[in-house]
């Protein structure tokens, strides 16, 4: 059967060995290769660790460093200040240190003799472990913090740890990192231009809780990654650090340079065509054809219901992101196969969505629960709900019979969760009050929530939460 042979590739793109195969480009690569773009936002499942892993060497005409902070010391990290500074300022203090000793690191493998040696000479003040470091007396307030191991480079394994000794001096942390970050600034800042590297920064959101010292900790990476970019960058060439970060978490930091950034930021939006095409590049690839032949040498052209085509019912259930619309392809390619169809066929699709809407469910609660930590049971007022379209007394009902102790205000804060989630849309604007064409927030990051008319759940989650009647 044809659908069984379409390797439509996994979910999580750090373990993807096929993604060099299938990975589609919209434009950003370029954006990033001549510098106009070092802040990458994008929902979970939008592409983000795809293009993190698919920007390579060769576009950016330069090394890169990647940064995997997956299995970081985040709360090591989290030590690095101190006591009476304010946090935000301490952690643009320490991250900018990190990302200069990382230069440092490369410019003892790459830069020109003279430079190596220099190089290699600060290293082993951070490294060596036949004499005393000068690291030590920075972390003079952390004494039973006996070790920090650094973040993991790719081809270059970890960059090692920092020793603690208890002996350390009283010179305090934030004065002790702004006197060595000037001097490493110094040197990196001369030797750069000869021997440029780009630090890419992912999954800083595993140290994400919500908390005010988790958001401090994230926008003290986006201050120090900005005064670097600044320092060491050349028009025309990739910025010296990119970032990669989820949109709900950057929506949450707020800082005074916030809005400066808003020219360096990449946003991940996809519509119908380019999610598409990401199903079509990788049934291309499987069966040796063009991308033009793809989906419908996969997928049956009869219409769904209302006349809808495949392709336009399933992206509908997407939050227009890659990773949805893997998934399912994924469950159709599952039922097709199940049912000895040569090619997804419309009921594949009906019988696939079960399954689809499930695990969409399951995504949305693991995306939400850091700073939301009863996401499964606010979801579950949709139940409750029963409607697909639904008004603002439908909800606080529902939500009082799941939850009587609670408040109307605990509800309309609950209700707004799910707007900002994009699990719950408003009326467009220009239409009908109630009319029939609603808008989430992935598709307009300015959308702002009127719950005064009718909204509308979102129609990948219909089947799980059983709503009685079409949305959107």
């Amino acid at each position: 059967m044809i659908i069984q042979r379409v390797n439509f590739g996994r979910l999580d793109a750090e373990s993807d060995r096929d993604l060099a195969d299938y990975f589609v480009d919209t434009g950003v690569l370029d954006r990033i290769a001549n510098g106009q773009r070092h802040l990458v936002i994008g929902r979970k499942g939008s592409g983000k660790t795809a293009l993190f892993a698919r920007t390579d060497e060769a576009k950016l005409k330069r090394p890169i460093q990647r940064l995997d902070f997956g299995n970081y010391s985040w709360e090591a990290h989290r030590k690095l200040k101190e006591e009476g500074v304010f946090s935000e300022a301490a952690y643009q203090g320490s991250w900018r240190f990190t990302f200069l000793m990382v230069m440092v690191d490369h410019l003892a493998d790459n830069a020109d003799a003279t430079t190596k040696k220099a190089a290699a000479a600060i290293r082993a003040n951070l490294y060596g472990k036949d004499k005393p470091s000068w690291m030590e007396f920075l972390f003079d307030k952390f004494r039973r913090l006996r070790r920090l191991d650094l973040p993991e480079i790719e081809g270059m394994g970890g960059l090692g740890g920092i020793e603690f000794d208890e002996n350390d001096d009283d010179r305090i942390l934030a004065t002790g990192l702004s006197r060595w970050s000037q001097s490493l600034l110094a040197f990196v800042k001369k030797h750069y231009p000869a021997c440029p590297v780009s630090l890419f920064l992912d999954r800083l959101d595993d140290a994400w809780d919500a908390s005010e010292d988790s958001k401090a900790l994230l926008i003290g990476a986006l201050k120090a990654a900005r005064e670097i970019n600044s320092t060491l960058g050349a028009k025309g060439s990739p910025a010296a650090v990119l970032v990669f970060l989820r949109t709900d978490i950057f929506d949450l930091l707020l800082f005074n340079d916030k809005m400066k950034m808003a020219q360096d930021i990449e946003y991940l939006d996809w519509d119908e065509d380019s999610l598409c095409e990401v199903l079509e590049a990788r049934i291309a690839k499987s069966l040796n054809i063009s991308k033009a032949r793809a989906w419908d040498s996969a997928f049956s052209g009869d219409p769904m219901r209302q006349r809808a085509t495949i392709r336009s019912y399933m992206t509908r259930r997407t939050m227009y992101r890659p990773r949805d619309m893997i998934r399912f392809a994924l469950c159709c390619q599952e039922t097709a196969s199940s049912a000895q169809h040569q090619k997804v066929e419309t009921i594949d699709v009906y019988d696939g969505e079960s399954r689809y809407s499930q695990e969409m469910l399951d995504e949305l609660i693991d995306e939400m629960h850091k700073q939301v930590t009863d996401a499964r049971e606010i979801l579950e007022v949709l139940r409750e709900v029963e409607s697909q379209r639904f008004k603002e007394r439908d909800w606080l009902d529902a939500y009082a019979r799941r939850f009587p102790a609670s408040t109307e205000g605990h509800a309309k804060a609950a209700l707004g969760t799910l707007f900002e989630f994009s699990v719950v849309g408003v009326p467009k604007a220009g239409g009908r009050a109630g009319g029939t064409k609603f808008q989430f927030r992935y598709e307009d990051r300015l959308l702002r929530p009127n719950f005064t008319a009718q909204m509308v759940v979102h129609s990948g989650l219909k089947k799980v939460l059983s709503m009685k009647d079409r949305g959107a």
